[in-house]
């Protein structure tokens, strides 16, 4: 993430005028740059330049990398509000509440700037067993077919290598690409 991503989009947006500081954190999966420009440097401007010259690099960023959010914000522009959502129930159906039922109510409020869902879990697809078809399996159920989507739809950390200054991350890829098309 470091060498493939971070670094190529820090030395990009740094051909930019007007900046006056340049930070990025990387972590397993996710890249931030942060850019802080000079006070006379047009905010809507400087956010125009860096889309424009983070685009010219798309193509070179590594296959399956998410197309970089570019937003502005003032750095005063800090959360007015922090709220965590825990409960007893699934962490997919606590995501689900948090999205329907405060995400979008708070959303659809005068003056809300912006409501960020972090963390959670989302539902990537929806899986329909055809009951006649599974009681036709001897000593299968349901919660055999849930087990085995959970133990062979993962992604694992693979750990680290260190090569002199550069850092690797390991990953190993163990996720469904496509969903099968027809029913069990």
């Amino acid at each position: 993430m470091e060498t493939g991503v971070t670094k190529p989009i820090e030395e990009i947006v740094n051909t930019v005028s007007g900046i006056e500081q340049l930070r990025s954190t990387t972590k397993e999966g996710m890249s931030q740059v942060t850019i802080e420009f000079k006070l006379e440097k047009d905010g809507a401007v400087a956010a125009q330049e860096v889309d424009a010259k983070v685009r010219t690099i798309l193509s070179q960023l590594p296959e399956g990398t998410d197309a970089p959010i570019i937003d502005k914000f003032a750095l005063d522009a800090a959360p007015v509000l922090t709220l965590a959502v825990s409960g007893r129930r699934d962490a997919r159906e606590i995501t689900e509440i948090a999205k329907r039922r405060i995400k979008e109510d708070l959303e659809s409020l005068p003056g809300v700037g912006a409501v960020i869902l972090v963390g959670g879990r989302q539902r990537a697809i929806q899986i329909s067993i055809d009951t006649d078809k599974l009681q036709k399996f001897e000593n299968l159920t349901i919660e055999d077919v849930r087990q085995a989507l959970i133990r062979e739809n993962q992604e694992q950390p693979g750990g680290r290598i260190d090569q002199g200054p550069r850092e690797l991350v390991l990953r190993t890829m163990g996720r469904v690409k496509e969903p099968p098309i027809s029913p069990i």
